[in-house]
């Protein structure tokens, strides 16, 4: 099954949203589908909530700044569901998206086999092998 790509990430899509991808979960929208004319999208920090400041200190993952640039295009880590931390609410770096929130991805994209769209094999705490924590993988062209 192929995913829309174009549509998706104009809608802000992450793998939760990916026909046949895990149900009852959606993925933050984010700023998708508003790249910078420096070829990055600039999204709000994921890991301090845009803030700048996690714990009191400056954010590791923005350096202060509360943004953050992922190369386009680019869809919600389905690991840490998007939020930076993994797990949730630690206020340690998710090991898939470094704490963006977002991942970038290579169009065309279907759900990942291996861990159908959550970005961890079941029964496992490190991220998918094969999509890296971003619940989806390219479509590779027979040669």
């Amino acid at each position: 099954m192929t995913w829309n790509y174009e549509q998706a990430i104009e809608k802000g899509a992450g793998p939760a949203e990916i026909p046949g991808g895990p149900k009852g979960k959606k993925c933050p929208p984010g700023n998708a589908g508003r790249a910078a004319p420096s070829e990055e999208s600039h999204h709000a920090c994921a890991y301090c909530g845009g803030k700048g400041l996690a714990k009191g200190y400056k954010c590791p993952v923005c350096r202060g700044s509360g943004e953050v640039a992922v190369e386009p295009p680019s869809v919600a880590c389905a690991f840490c569901k998007g939020s930076g931390q993994s797990p949730a609410r630690s206020f340690i770096t998710c090991l898939a998206c470094g704490g963006t929130g977002r991942v970038h991805v290579s169009p065309p994209v279907k759900l990942c086999k291996a861990c159908r769209g959550t970005g961890r094999k079941p029964g496992q705490a490190l991220y998918c092998g094969e999509c890296h924590g971003a619940g989806v993988a390219s479509i590779t062209e027979p040669s």
